[in-house]
């Protein structure tokens, strides 16, 4: 494959770090009915959080799995977005049996991540965690050693395996970690959800002050949590990299602080295991690009990083989010060999974000 081209980038004046697909923030319905439908929403989430912690381990595994399997044969508009994801990443090198098996295994793997949200209270009982949860010790103690640096670290994150069960773990290792959460469009619902968060022990920073969290997470000597598998546009602040082969919209976030404060960037994952358990690992901390302009070392490390999550996904593809719209922009007119749903969105040759300010409130 030739290198992606990029435009030459002009003086760094742009102060707007996007790590979010803002086209998908869209707004909560509005009227009568929009009003009792996020009013349902939010009803129906604190009953979830209060009887689905009720439930025994086992239990909440089935019934997440089950819920992933009704999911993939209903909900029809994610599978088919996912079995062409699969058909992009995989050609015919699988057959079309074996990308529905996985495409499924995915549903199945989504079901179970979110309904243990609703059953993370009991996470809070460290003979539970220590019971689902399998890490190396020697990971923990190099999560701890980087801290020792006093600039803070970033986690490298993806929707590979259990997203929310790593933060929780952090916590209680006394790991002091935060984590980048989307703005939810019901607003009552996301204080729900980000207040359960915090309480089970992660800092929640959210995307649209995602730059001030970032930075302020870091000063404090944290390691904030950043998901590289996501949309960002790249005409504004995106770059395109390399994903199975094709260009896929990534963020500079995570290059663009690591450079600029000299923040570690550590790859972080937690995959499944039998049972409903989990293995978390923290891999050792990727090494920074020394030659070239800032813009080409924001390029070059973001690709590192996006290429070791499709390493892991290559490894595991049954745990990976495949209905996600991963290809949803292309740098080309030309829509041969990208998703139905993909659409052409050139970058343009912005500066590179530059690290705000931390404000003095």
């Amino acid at each position: 494959m030739g290198r992606l081209s990029s435009p030459p980038p002009p003086r760094a004046t742009l102060v707007k770090v996007q790590t979010w697909d803002e086209e998908a923030a869209v707004r909560g319905p509005k009227g009568p009915l929009g009003r009792l439908r996020l009013h349902l929403e939010v009803v129906g989430m604190r009953l979830l959080y209060r009887l689905v912690p009720l439930l025994p381990r086992e239990t909440v595994v089935a019934l997440g799995k089950a819920m992933g399997r009704w999911g993939f044969v209903l909900a029809r508009r994610d599978r088919r977005v996912a079995l062409a994801n699969l058909d992009l990443a995989y050609g015919s090198t699988l057959s079309a049996r074996e990308k529905r098996r996985i495409a499924r295994l995915s549903f199945e793997n989504f079901g179970l991540v979110g309904l243990e949200l609703f059953w993370s209270e009991r996470l809070l009982d460290p003979k539970t965690l220590a019971r689902i949860i399998e890490i190396p010790e020697d990971d923990v103690e190099r999560g701890r050693r980087l801290l020792d640096r006093g600039c803070g670290a970033i986690a490298l994150a993806s929707h590979l395996g259990s997203w929310e069960i790593m933060n929780f773990h952090a916590a209680t290792t006394k790991i002091p970690m935060g984590t980048l959460a989307r703005r939810l469009r019901n607003e009552p619902l996301n204080e729900l959800v980000n207040a359960n968060r915090k309480r089970l022990g992660s800092d929640v920073v959210l995307h649209d002050d995602a730059a001030r969290g970032i930075l302020r997470a870091l000063k404090r000597n944290r390691f904030i949590a950043i998901p590289l598998d996501q949309n960002t546009r790249p005409d504004r602040g995106g770059v395109y990299v390399r994903f199975f082969g094709k260009p896929v919209a990534a963020s500079r976030a995570v290059a663009l602080f690591s450079l600029r404060t000299g923040a570690p960037i550590i790859p972080t994952l937690c995959l499944p295991l039998r049972g409903g358990r989990w293995q978390l690992s923290w891999g050792e901390p990727f090494e920074s690009p020394r030659e070239g302009t800032l813009d080409e070392k924001e390029r070059a490390l973001t690709q590192a990083c996006v290429s070791y999550i499709e390493k892991k996904v290559r490894e595991r593809p049954g745990a990976w989010l495949w209905m996600y719209r991963r290809w949803k922009y292309r740098p080309t007119e030309d829509a041969t060999g990208f998703p139905f749903y993909s659409k052409h969105v050139a970058e343009t040759a912005a500066a590179p974000a530059r690290v705000p300010q931390e404000s003095r409130a």
